[in-house]
């Protein structure tokens, strides 16, 4: 790999909200950007160009997958990193026998990311510096209610993914980061009426904290970075 080439990182979700925010911060970084949604009419915003590549991908369907790293190869000639950021959240009490949300949870924040690292692995494993950064928020590391126990299974199994690769490509210089944020000025929260916008997670924040563990050297590794705005017992 000629490393004096500008990195290349594949993106999820990078259509809107934090998504939108990290592809912003990498471009202005310098880094080759391969952007993946499911609706590309999303992406209206960003500019096409030799520095940025556009697909459309569904993290429940494989060859999609697939295809998007073969595309991402094809245009830019290498892999380095992978930022999974794409999530979704959906309504699991105890008593409510309908699984549909939370199968689609599984789909998208859990089997998701580990499809989209066997696509990317043998490029990653080539770029000796590959890195997988996970967007697992704070409900992967701890659960705050009954109601969110569905999304927060998915995401500890996401946690849980991003540390079994980096014991996979830990002799290949490949390192991984859980990034955990709590509450994040999205379209995720605007649901949350216990606090106000401005005293959360700003997108632009967290993008800077995905921007810095990228930049970081493999003899710097970082395997989890909790991010929260109001106080917690641990977090």
């Amino acid at each position: 790999m000629d490393d004096n080439l500008p990195d290349v990182v594949l993106v999820t979700g990078g259509n809107r909200g934090l998504g939108r925010a990290i592809v912003e911060r990498l471009h202005a970084d310098g880094y080759l950007i391969s952007v993946g949604a499911r609706d590309l009419s999303d992406l209206g915003w960003l500019s096409a160009g030799p520095s940025i590549l556009k697909c459309r991908i569904d993290l429940s369907d494989r060859e999609s997958i697939r295809r998007w790293a073969e595309d991402t190869v094809a245009a830019f000639g290498r892999i380095d990193a992978i930022v999974n950021n794409a999530g979704f959240s959906a309504a699991c009490s105890l008593d409510d026998d309908d699984e549909n949300g939370l199968d689609m949870m599984w789909e998208i924040n859990a089997k998701g990311p580990l499809r989209l690292a066997r696509a990317c692995w043998p490029y990653l494993k080539q770029s000796g510096h590959g890195r997988i950064v996970t967007i697992s928020s704070l409900s992967g590391v701890r659960v705050r209610s009954a109601d969110t126990g569905g999304y927060a299974m998915t995401k500890h199994a996401a946690v849980a993914l991003t540390h079994a690769l980096r014991f996979a490509g830990w002799d290949d210089g490949i390192r991984t980061t859980n990034i955990c944020p709590g509450l994040i000025a999205t379209d995720m929260s605007l649901g949350v009426d216990t606090l106000p916008r401005e005293q959360m997670s700003q997108p632009e924040d967290i993008a800077g904290v995905v921007s810095h563990i990228l930049s970081l050297p493999n003899n710097a590794s970082v395997t989890t970075v909790p991010v929260n705005c109001v106080l917690e017992t641990n977090y």
